[in-house]
């Protein structure tokens, strides 16, 4: 019998999980990202079952990580990232069809929207980082030329009107990315006969693409502030390694506190931004493949979604990988000027310890001078002392048998006295100097 990884199931899960809705046109779509990091997901799924049992829905079908809630002309499916959140409503009636349906005061809410679902909306957990609708417009020949002149009228004050061709053709898409009075950015995708499954996989796509376009920027903020930070941080260490090359320069004691202050600085921005500029460049890989999903083809006039977003998008995203990569190479360069400031500890002290050996050489020199002065200082005393006694007792035998011994007697005692001296005091050294 055939023994299953027991990851199978979940990475087969995985690839079938958050399918896109079909969507029959016209239909109006709300797409809502939220960040919130003391909501948790038991939190969103319990306000998920609310609306099952606010706007009387049908199904619902919840996990860990997604849920989806259909309802009689509505369903709302929900999606847990790792750092966000995402509720995307779908309706379908006929007031959709109207492009101005959803350019309205910020007084006044959706009327697709009704008051129970309006208000578990504004009761959802979180904060929002993205609002936008998409309403897909069904379109013929003899329609779609008034529509497209209805939806620039909507967008007349921007200053650019974004417009291209989706699915070779089969869809034309509008915005202005512009968001209106009641936080929302408006889509407009007109319809030429798309089914409703590829209908889905479209406004899927274009859902994440307004998704990853503002997680791209939401570490923006945080690259500009590290800036000056980091500038500080940089004029600091070229100060410290300049000490460091001086040949009198300041306490090592001193710049290796600094040193080691800069360091844990850096590593605590580290700590802050790496993760996050990280999933900046990851978001705009998703922003690009998304758009790239599009198939999109210029309409004469109109500017399109790709190069818009780009040319905004990704001078923000290499100001954070240009600050990630800062803040990198300040890490290496601490380290480097670390070992700079190490060597030159090791070489002094080296210096320091060739001194000392030098100055303990020439006293234990000095020393050994001063000994040897005091052994042959201690040879003439010591043979002074035993040829004086030697005299005495050589007077005393004399006086007590009246034998007067020859003076040269003692001359020839006096060298054989100084022999024995010398002898027995060089073997005493010889034998403490071979000690261990």
């Amino acid at each position: 019998m055939l023994r299953f990884h027991p990851m199978k199931a979940r990475i087969e899960k995985e690839i079938h999980s958050r399918p896109p809705v079909p969507l029959q046109t016209p239909c109006l779509c709300h797409h809502l990202v939220l960040l919130d990091q003391e909501t948790g997901p038991f939190d969103e799924q319990a306000h998920l079952r609310e609306i099952k049992v606010t706007a009387r829905a049908e199904t619902l079908h919840c996990t860990s990580s997604h849920g989806f809630v259909a309802g009689e002309n509505f369903s709302v499916k929900w999606e847990k990232h790792s750092s966000f959140s995402t509720y995307t409503l779908y309706f379908q009636n006929n007031d959709v069809q109207n492009p101005a349906h959803g350019n309205r005061p910020a007084d006044q809410h959706d009327p697709s929207l009704t008051d129970e679902i309006h208000e578990w909306l504004n009761r959802i957990p979180g904060k929002v980082l993205s609002y936008t609708t998409i309403q897909v417009l069904a379109v013929g020949v003899d329609t779609a030329a008034q529509i497209e002149a209805e939806i620039t009228g909507l967008c007349k004050e921007s200053d650019h009107l974004i417009g291209i061709e989706a699915n070779s053709g089969a869809a034309h898409i509008f915005t202005d990315f512009k968001t209106r009075e009641n936080g929302q950015v408006s889509i407009f995708l007109m319809n030429k006969g798309m089914a409703p499954p590829r209908t889905g996989r479209l406004v899927q796509r274009l859902t994440e693409i307004e998704t990853s376009r503002h997680m791209a920027l939401l570490n923006l903020p945080l690259a500009k502030e590290m800036g000056p930070r980091l500038s500080a941080i940089e004029e600091k260490l070229d100060h410290i390694v300049y000490e460091i090359s001086r040949p009198s320069s300041t306490d090592q004691r001193e710049l290796l506190e600094e040193l080691t202050n800069l360091a844990a600085d850096t590593e605590r921005l580290a700590f802050v931004s790496f993760s996050r500029f990280g999933a900046t460049e990851a978001y705009y890989h998703i922003l690009q493949n998304r758009l790239k999903g599009l198939k999109e083809h210029h309409i004469e006039g109109y500017c399109r979604i790709s190069t818009y977003l780009e040319r905004r998008i990704e001078p923000a995203v290499r100001t954070c990988l240009h600050t990630l990569g800062r803040q990198d190479n300040l890490s290496k360069r601490i380290q480097q000027a670390s070992q700079l400031l190490r060597t030159r500890v090791d070489v002094n002290l080296e210096t320091q310890n060739q001194q000392l050996l030098h100055t303990m050489s020439h006293r234990v020199q000095t020393q050994t001078r001063l000994t040897r002065m005091v052994e042959g200082i201690s040879f003439v005393t010591i043979s002074y002392y035993l040829i004086e006694l030697l005299n005495m007792l050589l007077q005393a035998i004399s006086t007590a048998t009246g034998i007067l011994l020859p003076e040269q007697t003692q001359l020839v005692m006096i060298p054989a006295i100084m022999g024995l001296v010398w002898f027995v005091s060089h073997k005493a050294t010889r034998r403490i100097l071979s000690s261990p």
